[in-house]
């Protein structure tokens, strides 16, 4: 056998092994995205809309009840800051009240 030959034989393998190691990762990325394909459309179909329906009920619940819970908490606060701001400003007498402005 000459050097020709095997030069050809060696050229021969190298094509099979980039055809080989290039075959798998394009195999695996195709399966991949085939997959991620048919999972998009699955989810538009059934899993997003039920899943935005129910946070937003969640979502709306929340609100809605932590209104109603935190309402009398910020009347009760804010009566509170009002009535501590008039028995300062009852409680200062004149000199004080006149070195504030």
């Amino acid at each position: 056998m000459t050097i020709e030959t095997w030069r050809d034989i060696a050229l021969i393998l190298l094509a099979v092994e980039g055809f080989f190691l290039a075959l798998i990762p394009g195999a695996l990325f195709y399966f991949l995205w085939k997959g991620a394909r048919i999972t998009i459309q699955w989810l538009k179909k059934t899993g997003l809309p039920q899943a935005r329906q129910y946070s937003h009920l969640a979502a709306e619940t929340t609100n809605t009840y932590g209104q109603k819970i935190s309402a009398p908490f910020a009347k009760i606060e804010t009566g509170k800051a009002a009535l501590i701001s008039t028995l300062r400003s009852i409680a200062k007498t004149p000199k004080q009240r006149n070195l504030r402005r």
